[in-house]
């Protein structure tokens, strides 16, 4: 067993296969050992075909080769049922094994909807026909008293165990299933509002995330302030160096920029080489101390990127909000301030309140 979880720790199906026929394993050498007690050869016979069986499962499951461990077994269930009961009688038992089967059909991944709903009608014709020649049959072997009840509740346990484990298998299958789906789910979601090239927020969640924020207005803090910064000359770093190096210096920017920040401010991508700043509960004159931390930052650091030396600079323009402020007209007047800094000479702050209802 600690082989097949070492070869295929993530696979439930050849976990779930293997750790069945271990159990299988542990039921027919019970049953073994007592035949063998009492003597009955003939069964200790039948019981040792059905253990080589077993291993031969668990070989191949190993092997990983699923379905000829699936036939074996399926052959090994009809035969120890319809042998076991033909020798001893119905009242030993052995039929409950094929009981066994629909519930393990349920629970196999590797069956399609469509070969269990088929499977299952083929198996209760099978079921009803081997009882019947069971019941019309009388035992070859005759077991003493209270042997053949022992047997007979022996493998009803056994049979009921095997049930009971798939059961609980589906069940912690189901389960880890879902968990996948919910990992699944926070993963897409995290690479849905997250910018590829820098890691930051990407537009999409900066909306939500403003949302978040103006929606504190009033009832969290009075005052927010937003800022957006463009590199300056963007273009010619691009054209000048390559667009690669572009890329390295976005990534070194939103490095420096998230160092410069508080823990409760956030900073993303609005779009090419504009960032936004969301600093709440912050007033114009605190906001724009922050932003010059960043300007600071930014200038006076020199990047060393794709083997030159670039000097960057920003024009950010930043808005205070305050309760009644209007998302719309913030992201007008941050656009006004920050092309109002590009037209007097780029690398600076230029800062506006805006205080209008909705």
């Amino acid at each position: 067993m600690k082989n097949l979880l070492n070869v295929r720790r993530h696979d439930r199906q050849y976990q779930f296969g293997a750790a069945l026929v271990l159990y299988e394993i542990a039921a027919v050498f019970v049953l073994l050992c007592l035949y063998l007690i009492i003597g009955i050869y003939v069964m200790a016979f039948v019981t040792s075909l059905s253990v080589l069986m077993c291993l031969m499962c668990y070989y191949f499951f190993v092997r990983g080769k699923a379905r000829v461990a699936n036939v074996i077994g399926m052959i090994l269930i009809f035969y120890t049922g319809f042998i076991g009961d033909y020798l001893l009688g119905w009242q030993c038992g052995y039929h409950y094994y094929i009981v066994c089967m629909f519930p393990l059909i349920i629970a196999s991944e590797s069956l399609s909807r469509r070969v269990k709903i088929a499977s299952l009608p083929v198996l209760i014709v099978v079921y009803a026909v081997i009882m019947q020649i069971i019941m019309n049959t009388k035992p070859s072997v005759a077991l003493p008293y209270p042997v053949d009840g022992i047997i007979g509740e022996l493998n009803m346990f056994l049979a009921v165990g095997a049930i009971a484990f798939a059961l609980f298998w589906y069940s912690a299958a189901a389960t880890q299933n879902e968990d996948k789906l919910k990992d699944m789910g926070d993963k897409m979601n995290l690479l849905a509002n997250t910018d590829q090239l820098t890691g930051l927020p990407n537009r999409r969640c900066l909306y939500q995330r403003i949302s978040q924020s103006m929606n504190g207005l009033g009832a969290i803090y009075d005052t927010m302030v937003l800022g957006m910064a463009d590199i300056d000359d963007f273009k010619r770093i691009n054209d000048t160096y390559g667009h690669l190096c572009g890329d390295e210096v976005l990534v070194e920017m939103s490095d420096r920029i998230k160092r410069s920040l508080r823990k409760r401010d956030v900073v993303g991508r609005w779009g090419g080489e504009e960032f936004l700043f969301i600093l709440p509960d912050t007033g114009l004159v605190e906001g724009t101390e922050i932003i010059e931390r960043i300007q600071r930052a930014i200038k006076e650091e020199i990047f060393v990127e794709c083997g030159s030396r670039i000097s960057v600079t920003m024009t950010i323009g930043i808005v205070e909000c305050v309760v009644g402020s209007v998302f719309s007209d913030v992201i007008r007047q941050i656009d006004k301030n920050l092309y109002a800094g590009k037209r007097s000479g780029k690398s600076c702050i230029v800062g506006h309140g805006v205080r209008q209802s909705q």
